[in-house]
Parts: structure tokens; sequence; C-alpha cells
């Protein structure tokens, strides 16, 4: 009995799939950046990267050896003792509870959905010949386009917060993203059908032919992971981009050779060790361009009740904070403190360091004592 009678069958276990790929994912990541931070977390990610590339380097050949001698039917039995796997580590991570219950971004998910799958089918069908087809879908992805970035600005809980493209790292990080594994995801579309279609290549055959790739970049990603702590994340995501695009143009001069060794190979070493430099380095630094515990999602619930608590702070603050001059007993030195909490404050801390502040660390008090006035005045306002 065929799993997949037709191809019906087949696209909508390959959404379902989609779906909790989409879930794991993020999820995968986001761990990462709550457990690792400073140091830790590029290794940490070199790592994550690693994992992902080895399994990728077991999966061509695999599932070549399937298709050709089994079907390819059989190439999707392959993650079920994956996904056994994952659910058994899964079950061992201790229980995070949440602290507040965000609801789902529903509208932004559906029009994201909505501006992908018509812009993937109207190239597809354009591939086809169908350019009236093609052209109207591609033309109906970018209302939904527009509509998804105006409900992403407006939403409280977005899936993607668009303040976080005002972090020049977050901004640039992703720009890069999005064109260096455009470029990969098109390289690594074509090659096989290079290999299998010009070439006569096997499956098997063409599935092992992408090992030199994932092992040079499971074997480099730990070790790039470290970079940006030791030289930042500007020169590795130089280095790596640069060498992947000259990995690419090696490809393209070779793709005509039939000899793997010295028409195929080269270009594919030099790719995987521009993505070895580029991968780990670039996800570190959108992590840390990420406000600790916004790895998963930025808490955009928190910025209504925020705006409020402020409006809130500055009507108390204009009615009680009138500055005037304050001599700061035993330094020579005046500065401007609020009045009315240098006779209120409950803080004695706060008074003696007043009073005995010495003449060299003058500066210094006046900032310590303005900032724990501030403080007390702050609690005492929200109460």
């Amino acid at each position: 009995m065929r799993v997949a009678p037709t191809a019906s069958w087949l696209i909508g276990a390959r959404l379902v799939q989609g779906m909790a790929a989409a879930l794991l994912t993020p999820s995968s990541l986001a761990l990462i950046g709550a457990a690792y931070t400073g140091s830790a977390r590029g290794p940490a990610i070199g790592t994550w990267a690693a994992a992902g590339a080895l399994t990728t380097a077991l999966g061509p050949p695999l599932g070549g050896w399937l298709v050709d001698t089994v079907g390819w039917r059989a190439i999707f039995f392959i993650n079920l003792p994956l996904a056994a796997a994952a659910l058994m580590l899964g079950l061992r991570l201790p229980v995070d509870r949440a602290t507040r219950s965000d609801p789902l971004d529903t509208r932004g998910a559906g029009l994201a959905t909505l501006a992908l799958a018509a812009a993937s089918y109207g190239l597809i069908v354009l591939g086809d010949g169908q350019r009236v087809a093609g052209w109207i879908a591609i033309a109906a992805s970018f209302p939904a386009t527009w509509l998804f970035f105006r409900v992403e600005a407006r939403s409280a809980a977005a899936m993607m917060p668009l303040e976080l493209f005002r972090n020049r790292d977050f901004l640039g990080a992703n720009i890069l993203t999005l064109f260096l594994y455009a470029g990969l995801t098109a390289a690594l579309f074509m090659l096989p059908f290079l290999l299998i279609g010009v070439h006569g290549y096997s499956a098997k055959t063409a599935g092992a032919a992408f090992l030199p790739f994932s092992g040079i970049i499971g074997a480099g990603s730990r070790w790039a992971g470290g970079l940006v702590e030791r030289l930042g994340s500007r020169r590795p995501l130089l280095l790596g981009p640069s060498v992947t695009a000259a990995g690419f143009a090696i490809l393209g001069l070779t793709g005509g050779s039939s000899t793997y060794w010295s028409g195929f190979l080269p270009g594919l070493c030099v790719v995987a060790v521009g993505m070895t430099l580029s991968v780990a380095p670039l996800t570190t630094t959108v992590l840390n361009s990420v406000p600790e515990g916004r790895s998963g999602r930025i808490r955009n619930q928190q910025r209504p009740r925020a705006r409020r608590r402020s409006a809130g702070g500055r009507r108390t603050r204009s009615r009680v904070w009138k500055h005037r001059p304050v001599w700061f007993e035993g330094t020579g030195h005046r500065g401007a403190v609020p009045a009315g909490d240098v006779r209120r404050s409950r803080s004695r801390r706060s008074q003696r360091a007043l009073r005995s502040a010495d003449n060299r660390r003058a500066p210094e008090a006046v900032t310590n004592c303005y900032a724990q006035l501030q403080r007390s005045s702050t609690t005492k306002s929200y109460g």
C-alpha cells in the first residue's frame, strides 16, 4: 500500500512537516539564547550548527541509497527515529512555565504564509510556462506583504517585531542572511540536477558528493562560533560571505566538467569554508543584538504597559521634582537634586552620603546620591 498515493497527499504531509519545523527551529535557537550568554554563546551556536551539518551530511547519501534501492517514498521514514529521539530529549528538558500569556499573532502568520505561498507558486508556474497565472500570483504577494508589515507594526505581540530592526547590527545581519542563504539555497537546489540530469550521477552518488560540504561545516562551526568574541563580528562577516561568493564563482566556471575531483569538489569546499566562517558568527551577532529574554520573540505586549507607566511617572515627577541648587557638605561642590526628596527621603544611606562625600570623589558621590534619590522617588510615586 502506498503511503502517499497522490501528489495531494504528499503536499499535505509536507505541510504538516513544515508546521512542525516552524515550531522546532526557532525554539532551539531560543533555548541557546536563554541558556548561554557572553563568550559561551558563540561556541554553543557553533555546536548547534555543527550538529545540523553532520545530520545533513548523512541525509543525502542515505536518501540517495533508499531512492535507488527502495523508492522515493522510503526517504520520509528517515525522520521517524530522529523525531522519536528529539521527543525523548525534549521530555528531559526542565519545565519552563510562561510568566505571561501572549496571544498568537494569527493575522501576521496568515499574511506571511499567504505572501510567501503566492510568491513561491508564481515562480513555480512561471517555470512551467504559465506566465499569466505566475505573474498574477507574484503580484498578489505584494499587497499581502504590505498588509503583513502593517499588522506587525500595530500588533501587541508581533511574530516579527519591527522595532528590532532599529538595531543596526540586527538589521545588517538579517540582510546578509537573506542574500547569503538565497545564494546557498539556489546552489544546493540546482547542483543535484546538474549532477544527475547532466553528468549522469546516480541518486546515491549525487548525495555522497555533498559529504565534504557538510563535513567541513560540522568540523569548523564550533571554532568559528568563538570568532565573534576574539575578533568581533565585522571581520568574520566580511570574510565568510566573500569566500562563499568565490566558491559560487568556481562552481559556475567548472559546472560543465563531469570530473568530480577537479570540477565539482574544489568549488564546493570553498563554499563550505565560507559558510563555516559565516553561519555561527552570523547567528551569534543576531542573538547578541536582541535584548536578553527576547531570543524567541520580543515582548511587545509590555510596550503599552510601559507607555502608561512612563506617562504616569512623568505626571508624578512633574509635581514633585522641583530642582534647586544644593551644597554637598564637605565636598565644596554644588549639584541639582530634587528639593522635596532631600527633605522627605527615607533613605538614611543617601543622607549619610550627602554629608560624608570627600572632595576627590565628589562627582561620583553626586551621581550616586542623585540615582538613589531618583529610585526612592520613583518607588514612592508608583507605590
